[in-house]
């Protein structure tokens, strides 16, 4: 089940990416940041492949204008742990179609987590 506190923030299960910097050839090397995961219910909220996105801001139509962590999440355990393949990708900016336009960085995993 996922846990909201009153802004609306998830505060349920949490999964921990090394996402915040990068070398020339993309690979992570920077500090931690949060994604969240969560097994969500049936109120209008996605169930199996969950594509999860911590917003900073949006615009006024509710379009993503900030930076963005996104988690592509393929499979869990009955732990909720991840056991199948992960797409993470920091996106700085998108157009007002969505696109994404500029400082993508895109790393597929492959191996479980474990997150301690």
């Amino acid at each position: 089940m996922c846990l909201y506190d009153h802004a609306g923030e998830i505060k349920g299960n949490t999964l921990l990416a090394k996402v915040c910097s990068y070398d020339h050839a993309g690979e992570i090397k920077g500090n931690t940041l949060l994604a969240k995961v969560c097994s969500y219910d049936h109120a209008g909220e996605i169930k199996g492949n969950t594509l999860l996105a911590k917003v900073c801001s949006y615009d006024h139509a509710g379009e993503i204008k900030g930076n963005t962590l996104l988690a592509k999440v393929c499979s869990y355990d009955h732990a909720g742990e991840i056991k199948g393949n992960t797409l993470l990708a920091k996106v700085c900016s998108y157009d007002h179609a969505g696109v994404i336009k500029s400082k993508s960085l895109f790393l597929l995993l492959f191996n479980k987590f474990n997150y301690n």
